[in-house]
């Protein structure tokens, strides 16, 4: 058991096997997460702007940290 959230059973078979199973303390979870999945949903296009403006700056940040490099 995780934090009495969660309960693990191993399964004895080849190859081995794993089931999880939400205790009642967890299940009381499953409105709050199935809140935060509606939100990434309405949100979906703003937090894929938000990481591409990452990556494109940690981009454009490399090639600057390239250019200065002197040539050899």
């Amino acid at each position: 058991m995780h934090s009495g959230r969660v309960v693990t059973r191993l399964i004895d078979r080849v190859p081995p096997h794993v089931e999880y199973t939400l205790t009642p303390l967890g299940m009381t979870l499953t409105e709050p997460f199935a809140a935060l999945c509606r939100w990434a949903m309405e949100h979906v296009a703003e937090i894929e702007r938000s990481r591409a403006q990452v990556v494109d700056d940690m981009i454009a940040k490399h090639e600057r940290e390239l250019a200065a490099e002197p040539s050899a």
